[in-house]
């Protein structure tokens, strides 16, 4: 658990980012993000260097999606007899630095391509906000009902979530393997 609260500190959000956009989006020629083989749920964007920013944020996303409430869980200590808002309290200020730095950067690239639809960018930032809301929820009432093992049901709906997109989430996605 030390391991993972250290690990997974939000003092490592930016440094954690900035290795797993390179790993993804800088890893790739924009025009294999489009033609290649790799994870189709990486495909998007709204022209070719688009393709790499896309590629690079939504591997952030994702990332990120399991490292907040693995975080949250991790930190906040078992209390007795805390009301749900006072324990929702303390999700979100265990997970404030995922939040800040989400809402920060999340939209950075959402004006990039307005004149474009349909903005990939802009649809997985609102996407991943209602579902990142819906993770502070989660996981406070998992802190509140104190239920056991907790640290691997935390990561249930992202993992849901992440099968449920493997097959691609914007029309883009698989567009190069596509039959006429």
């Amino acid at each position: 658990m030390k391991f993972l609260f250290i690990v997974l500190h939000p003092i490592f959000i930016f440094p954690w980012g900035i290795v797993i956009a390179f790993s993804t989006g800088g890893r790739y020629e924009p025009w294999q993000i489009a033609t290649a083989s790799i994870p189709i749920i990486l495909q998007g964007g709204t022209d070719w260097g688009g393709s790499c920013l896309f590629a690079g944020w939504m591997a952030n996303y994702l990332f990120f999606s399991f490292a907040a409430p693995i975080y949250a869980i991790i930190s906040i200590p078992e209390i007795s007899k805390v009301s749900f808002i006072k324990t929702l309290q303390s999700v979100v200020k265990e997970m404030k630095g995922y939040i800040f730095f989400f809402l920060l950067l999340g939209p950075i690239w959402i004006f990039d391509d307005t004149r474009i639809t349909p903005n990939d960018h802009r649809n997985l930032f609102l996407f991943f906000f209602v579902y990142y809301s819906f993770l502070i929820f989660y996981v406070s009432t998992l802190v509140y009902l104190k239920v056991r093992f907790r640290i691997i049901i935390c990561v249930i709906p992202s993992l849901i979530l992440f099968l449920m997109m493997s097959d691609g989430v914007t029309t883009k996605a698989g567009q190069w393997n596509a039959k006429a």
